[in-house]
């Protein structure tokens, strides 16, 4: 058991959420199976479920994340890294429900105006003072891309610069639309379908990748 929450652990910081998940989970089923409850092995339990609410996190599961916390904190309630990352992972849900909002505005956008749109959207230009300093709290981010290009707003724009061809992917690039998704790889791969769509495609394009 103790072999799958160090694999969990590692899983984590490869980003391998839904793994790490599961390998937490086979830990917790099995002490619910064979010792009725999490009390008789209260520091694996609690190293399981601590850690399978970071890859929660990481999925932006925040109810399942919580819930997770939560029953940590009963393990050792005298700990206060689970009430700590309880506060940290509620400002995160409400930093995902304050994008939501932001990204809601974009739905009847089309060409120019939804490039930029998203544009300022991944640099963070849209966000408010608070949503600013939340992004600062966490790791060091990337120079053109403060936010995740998700697969929803991935699939809209490969699809608006297909139907729109060079003109505007060219306009993207004038607005350092590449170089914001080459960061974007810094938190997930959305940006690599895009990438490989357009750069074949025109000449100039790949001359400014390249510099």
């Amino acid at each position: 058991m103790v072999i799958y929450t160090n694999r969990a652990l590692a899983r984590i910081k490869l980003h391998m959420w839904q793994d790490a998940a599961d390998d937490c989970t086979r830990v917790l089923e099995y002490q619910e199976v064979f010792n009725d409850n999490y009390l008789k092995e209260p520091d694996l339990c609690f190293k399981a479920l601590t850690r399978r609410a970071q890859a929660m996190r990481g999925m932006k599961e925040f109810e399942l994340c919580l819930a997770d916390l939560v029953e940590a904190q009963k393990l050792y309630p005298e700990q206060e890294g689970p009430k700590k990352l309880h506060k940290t992972y509620e400002d995160d849900w409400e930093h995902e429900k304050r994008v939501g909002r932001i990204m809601a505005d974009a739905d009847n956008l089309k060409g120019k105006e939804y490039v930029d749109f998203l544009l300022n959207f991944l640099q963070g230009k849209h966000l408010a003072e608070e949503e600013e300093g939340h992004l600062r709290k966490g790791p060091r981010l990337p120079k053109y891309c403060k936010l995740e290009l998700n697969d929803e707003n991935a699939t809209k724009l490969r699809s608006v610069l297909k139907d729109q061809g060079e003109d505007v992917t060219l306009y993207m690039n004038t607005r350092d639309g590449m170089k914001v998704l080459c960061d974007s790889l810094e938190f997930n791969d959305n940006g690599i379908d895009i990438l490989s769509d357009v750069l074949p495609l025109y000449q100039k394009l790949r001359e400014d990748f390249q510099r």
